[in-house]
């Protein structure tokens, strides 16, 4: 007789079971039900997908990528997660009120699709002789968000020293392909002005597809 298979309960027959239409039309509505995940290259995904199809996903093999079918098209089934991330271990030092400078990058690959990116960046002191600095965080040339952060303007008053904080900013469905996140310093006033950063203390930065 026939028996069920241990994962979609197909009936299995054996060459003793008489031919079954009905088992055999029930085999076909269970993996109707079940489709599983397509696997494919992107730019080979189904284009004649309807309505029926809702739900179903695909893996682009060539990118790594689940794509969800959502009745129309093909989207982004799950984001990627960390893109990449860096961190600057040494001091980083600039003096110009007018020009910003980059103390810390990362170089990143944005997957297609058109999610978003949040990124992060954390440091642990800062000194500005002008009592502040001006900061940016960029992808590329765009300036994605702007703050003022105030500095120690001594270094012997412990109490007015910049305590070490982060940034938080959401880049909404950046382009997608290389692209550099940067953390960008200028001075609110000319004169010597610091990050300060250790391998215990550094200047970090990190780029999460969510």
């Amino acid at each position: 007789m026939a028996n069920p298979t241990p994962r979609l309960g197909l009936m299995r027959p054996t060459i003793a079971s008489a031919f079954s239409t009905s088992d055999l039309a029930d085999n076909w509505d269970r993996i109707d039900e079940t489709p599983g995940v397509l696997l494919t290259e992107h730019a080979t995904l189904p284009g004649g997908w309807g309505n029926n199809h809702r739900g179903m996903l695909a893996y682009a093999t060539d990118q790594g990528l689940y794509w969800r079918w959502d009745g129309s098209e093909f989207v982004r089934a799950f984001p990627a997660g960390l893109l990449g991330q860096d961190r600057r271990t040494s001091d980083f030092t600039m003096s110009s009120a007018s020009t910003y400078e980059s103390a810390v990058s990362v170089d990143v690959d944005v997957p297609p699709g058109g999610l978003s990116t949040q990124v992060v960046v954390e440091w642990h002191k800062a000194e500005a002789d002008s009592g502040a600095l001006v900061c940016q965080i960029r992808r590329d040339a765009t300036v994605l968000a702007e703050w003022v952060l105030v500095g120690q303007t001594s270094p012997d008053a412990f109490y007015k020293r910049g305590q070490g904080g982060s940034r938080v900013t959401l880049d909404v469905e950046p382009p997608d392909g290389q692209r550099t996140y940067a953390l960008y310093i200028k001075g609110l006033d000319t004169g010597s002005n610091h990050l300060r950063a250790t391998a215990e203390s550094p200047v970090a930065i990190s780029v999460t597809e969510v």
